[in-house]
């Protein structure tokens, strides 16, 4: 099987492409985590308000990481999406976990939340481009 210029340049960009999507995300996420608890004020309680910060910087940057590259293959995509889920795992372990003198529940939680943000990135992959069921026969006359 031999690729195309353009299907070599769309595998050369999965990467890139993925980077790019989890850096948007995360900024665009962080405004509006800002803004929401902003909005909220007195009506949030601090515990709350931490929650809605951590569930949207956290879980929304390693699903964009892994649905940007996974859309940009030009084909598997959904092997493409477990593939980029393992290593936004591996990097939020290494980041986290591996790379800290000390290691402590928010390390874990951090951990936690990246890595349940590019498994529901690869779960929406998989939604997304699920295979078609087959349309039922027509029924007949008789």
């Amino acid at each position: 099987m031999r690729l195309s210029a353009t299907e070599l340049l769309r595998w050369a960009c999965v990467l890139p492409a993925a980077a790019l999507a989890a850096m948007v995300v995360a900024t665009a996420s962080g405004i509006i985590s800002l803004v929401l608890t902003s909005l909220l004020g007195n009506l949030a309680t601090p515990a709350l308000a931490w929650w809605i910060k951590f569930t949207l910087f956290y879980l929304p940057k390693k699903a964009a990481f892994v649905i940007g590259g996974a859309l940009t293959a030009p084909r598997h995509h959904l092997i493409t999406s477990l593939i980029l889920a393992a290593i936004a795992s591996i990097m939020s372990l290494v980041v986290h976990i591996l790379g800290q003198r000390t290691v402590g529940l928010t390390n874990y939680t951090h951990f936690t939340a990246e890595t349940t943000g590019a498994a529901l990135g690869a779960i929406c992959i998989a939604v997304a481009f699920r295979p078609k069921p087959p349309s039922p026969l027509p029924l007949g006359d008789g």
